[in-house]
């Protein structure tokens, strides 16, 4: 469900398949308020400063830590008929056509794919990344038909790549491959297949 920014900055354009937020973690936002009460403290029993002086400081700078954190954190992206857009803050940060579109995967992000770059839009092998900084680990792949690539991070990259495919139909370009399950690491993948061919043995030792 969309909030008063999404609505007033980010509707989208057209009919909207679907949303996701990636929201401010509450701890950095208690940070920004316990950070200023601790030093007020500091002020006032060490420094000996006067009360409402080293209150005053401490408050604007809860408010520039607060309401920093709002403006320049949270990462929200909205599908609709006219594309994908994103937002990190109070700022877009993308948009991309439905027509750029070449193909979409549910991924897991490793960390070789944001050693470059700070905050919330890094980049990597698998191009920039939106929304990784915020905790979250998994989001969807977009390869371009310009050959760019990119992802976006999400809490539920599944239902995130379920809308961009609806969006996608609906578009009429449902020759878009979209893979909702993501792929396994390779180093995962092998540990699977030693599983399994240990499990065959040991069945083929039990039958003699």
């Amino acid at each position: 469900m969309a909030d008063d920014f999404e609505r007033a900055h980010l509707e989208g354009s057209g009919k909207v398949f679907g949303r996701a937020k990636i929201p401010v973690p509450r701890y950095l936002l208690l940070a920004a308020v316990a950070g200023p009460v601790a030093a007020a403290g500091m002020l006032i029993g060490v420094a000996g400063w006067p009360v409402l002086t080293a209150l005053g400081i401490a408050g604007g700078m809860g408010a520039i830590g607060f309401f920093g954190n709002l403006a320049l954190m949270g990462v929200r992206t909205v599908v609709s008929e006219g594309g994908i857009d994103v937002s990190v803050g109070v700022r877009s940060a993308l948009h991309l056509g439905l027509e750029e579109i070449a193909d979409v995967e549910v991924i897991d992000i490793r960390a070789r794919d944001v050693l470059l770059g700070r905050g919330q839009v890094r980049s990597g092998p698998r191009g920039k990344v939106y929304g990784y900084d915020l905790g979250v680990k998994r989001g969807v792949r977009i390869r371009t038909t310009g050959g760019r690539s990119l992802v976006l991070g999400a809490h539920d990259p599944e239902a995130l790549a379920d809308a961009i495919a609806r969006a996608l139909a609906h578009a009429g370009r449902s020759e878009v491959r979209v893979r909702v399950e993501a792929e396994p690491e390779p180093e995962r993948a092998e540990l699977e297949v030693d599983g399994a061919r240990a499990e065959r043995t040991e069945e083929r030792e039990a039958e003699r």
